[in-house]
């Protein structure tokens, strides 16, 4: 026969119990997902060309040119914020292995790495997977899920040493998830982009304050830049360069120099600008070539503030 306890003990424990239970139930907290929506995003495309070292004009190209030995070999997507920071969004590394032939290269193959050499084979949204087109001797590189939201991206393709070809893009030229394909890298582009830069740190860092490359290409026109016959792309003037976080920094006299020269130009102090390309000949006679200096005087004269 079961006999229930009906004493005022065991009713307590009971009472005690179910308050217990309930407040433990009540103290349980529901996990919540605070991830919001996927960051809109676009991809890129472009090329970095090469030269194997028997190409005839080996010899007088060289200072702008990489060649097939330029390994490894790195490229980069940075953001540019508004005041100047920048934010590395994609890099990549690529070694070549093989022989290279008389002439030509053969038996070249190209291993594309991240960080800690560690090997990839498709870009992602933080890694860039180089791949090298032998006949061609060509570099592609296609980095994916590039965050929108920057007023400018800087693209950088670069030896161990700091020397790059280096691209600019306006922040809103991409579309959200779709892919822009840029025109090969070349000096023309380093040399432009080395100015914008020049200026963001002249302002410091103030992107809006800069000159864009837009007004800088209708000043420094290619055809003028092919004029100066001997331009050497820059080399970064980082302290103790390091290709796996490179810094992109420029303040070669040249450019300092050609600068100027836009600075007054472009307010109107057309008799200033002469004065100062007059000045910088003086101290400097082959500085710039006869045509360079034609064509510069000629913008000074015909630029309109």
């Amino acid at each position: 026969m079961l006999v229930l306890d009906t004493s005022f003990a065991w009713r307590r424990w009971v009472a005690i119990f179910i308050l217990g239970t309930a407040l433990s139930a009540c103290g349980k907290v529901t996990q919540v997902s605070n991830k919001g929506p996927d960051p809109i995003t676009f991809d890129l495309r472009y090329g970095i060309p090469t030269t194997a070292t028997t190409d005839p004009t080996f010899k007088t190209v060289s200072p702008n040119v990489f060649t097939v030995l330029d390994t490894p070999f790195y490229t980069t997507v940075i953001g540019i914020q508004k005041n100047g920071k920048m934010d590395e969004l994609s890099w990549g590394k690529a070694v070549l292995s093989g022989r290279i032939g008389s002439g030509n290269v053969s038996i070249l193959r190209s291993s594309a790495l991240r960080k800690g050499d560690i090997e990839i084979d498709a870009s992602d949204f933080t890694w860039i997977r180089l791949s090298f087109d032998a006949t061609n001797r060509t570099w592609s590189a296609d980095p994916r899920k590039i965050k929108l939201g920057y007023p400018l991206y800087l693209v950088a393709a670069y030896s161990q040493k700091g020397k790059a070809y280096l691209s600019l893009i306006d922040g809103k030229r991409p579309s959200g998830n779709g892919v822009m394909s840029l025109q090969t890298l070349n000096d023309y582009d380093t040399f432009i982009t080395a100015l914008v830069l020049q200026t963001i740190q002249n302002e410091k860092g103030f992107v809006e304050s800069a000159f864009t490359a837009a007004e800088l290409k209708q000043f420094f026109t290619e055809a003028w830049f092919d004029s100066l016959g001997n331009y050497r792309i820059p080399v970064t003037t980082a302290t103790q360069f390091s290709p796996d976080n490179p810094s992109f920094v420029y303040g070669r006299q040249f450019e300092k120099r050609l600068l100027e020269i836009y600075s007054l130009a472009k307010t109107g102090e057309t008799d200033e600008a002469i004065s100062l390309l007059e000045q910088f000949k003086k101290e400097t006679p082959t500085w710039l070539s006869t045509k360079a200096e034609t064509g510069l005087m000629n913008q000074i004269k015909t630029t309109k503030p």
